[in-house]
């Protein structure tokens, strides 16, 4: 089994990097946290926590005005659509570790301002949609790759901790200086 999920991952790894090369058609433009309309969330889905934190985090952003869309990944092997989001299972999740479907689809259909991987620690598969997401700001755990702009290195933490992290850094970038640009 480990050999097989090497394989898996090496593989994995080179359409990443091949995807890296490849530029994504979403123009870049200068956004923060408070400019940014529309919010895609990734987050891994597996644990009920997880969920409620992702969900309440989407809910406190729509009530500041904010379109979001979240897409979780469910490390099951079932297809269960009793989530009251969009998610995908292992089952949807090809041979080289490439997410597929129609929930996986239609969160890359829309062009976000700011892309969040809502997760301390990376995540293969959501790494590699937030790679193929249209986003002008995109925010993750910290990788080798050049994924993400802004990248939070602290594994350890939790999803509020991470969350606390990020926006404190967003905020950071929430200054008239663009407009003075």
């Amino acid at each position: 089994m480990g050999m097989i999920q090497n394989i898996r991952e090496y593989f994995h790894q080179r359409f990443l990097k091949e995807a890296l090369q490849k530029p994504v058609s979403a123009a870049r433009k200068r956004v923060n946290l408070n400019t940014s309309k529309t919010i895609g969330i990734l987050f891994d889905a597996t644990d009920h926590a997880s969920q409620t934190q992702a969900m309440d985090y989407a809910d406190a952003l729509r009530l500041s005005g904010k379109r979001v869309h979240l897409l979780g990944a469910v490390d099951t092997d079932h297809e269960d659509g009793s989530f009251p989001f969009p998610s995908f299972s292992r089952k949807q999740i090809d041979w080289a570790l490439r997410p597929k479907g129609r929930a996986v689809d239609q969160f890359l259909e829309t062009e976000y301002d700011l892309l969040v991987h809502l997760n301390p620690k990376p995540k293969l598969v959501l790494d590699f949609i937030a790679l193929q997401a249209k986003a002008h700001l995109k925010v993750g755990p910290f990788l080798d790759q050049n994924i993400y702009d802004l990248m939070i290195d602290n594994p350890s933490c939790s999803i509020p901790e991470f969350i606390r992290e990020m926006e404190t850094l967003l905020h950071k970038t929430n200054t008239n200086q663009y407009a003075h640009a």
